[in-house]
């Protein structure tokens, strides 16, 4: 059971930037295919996104599908239209980002509609310690990776600018648990990018790992 480690470094006060939905580019009814809405189809897809630094998708990956399947398999489709505020690096320059998220679309009043929109997915992984460090109280916070192209974590730091500063120094300090996989653009050559993760420090056991990345 590790014990946690808590020191200065300049990582957890660096600005990065995982990609940001547009305002109205979020999925939603009137992306809504027309023989969907008269069929009263529902359906939702966990969809794991690359997002180029201009800002479009240039890959979505469907890794769990719901509800109707045709619909479904049209949600990366309608992701691949959208356009986002791209990722930002720890030098302020556009990178290119990755994003994990559950799309839905659902008409209310149909039984199908009702279990897509009930639908819910955690994507927040833990950090479990011998003991929390004096002063920082164990909680949950949004902290941004940088992982290069050899896909090494090498910078973090706080996505929201309401997190404890003292909580996200340990998650950063503590990154080596934050397991990630290389990320390759559409000719697969390799590529660094920014993401964002919900992490959770708490005592008690030893840290759960989750991989990040396709």
């Amino acid at each position: 059971m590790p014990a946690p480690i808590l020191a200065p470094i300049l990582a957890a006060t660096l600005i990065l930037a995982a990609p940001q939905a547009r305002p109205h580019q979020e999925i939603g009814p009137s992306d809504y295919p027309g023989w969907a809405l008269r069929a009263k189809a529902s359906a939702g897809a966990f969809v794991a996104l690359l997002i180029a630094p201009n800002g479009k998708p240039a890959a979505c990956r469907s890794d769990q599908n719901y509800g109707d399947a045709r619909l479904a398999a049209q949600i990366c489709s309608i992701e691949m239209r959208k356009r986002w505020v791209p990722a930002r690096g720890p030098d302020s320059r556009a990178a290119y980002g990755y994003v994990e998220r559950l799309d839905r679309l659902w008409l209310p009043g149909t039984g199908q509609g009702f279990e897509i929109a009930s639908l819910s997915r955690s994507t927040a992984t833990r950090l479990r310690f011998s003991a929390m460090p004096a002063g920082v109280a164990a909680g949950t916070a949004r902290v941004a990776l940088e992982v290069n192209a050899a896909a090494a974590i090498t910078d973090c730091g706080a996505a929201d600018a309401s997190a404890p500063a003292e909580l996200v120094r340990l998650i950063c300090v503590n990154r080596i648990h934050l397991i990630v996989k290389p990320l390759t653009d559409a000719k697969g050559a390799p590529v660094a990018y920014v993401t964002a993760l919900d992490v959770e420090a708490a005592a008690a056991g030893a840290p759960t790992m989750i991989r990040v990345g396709n």
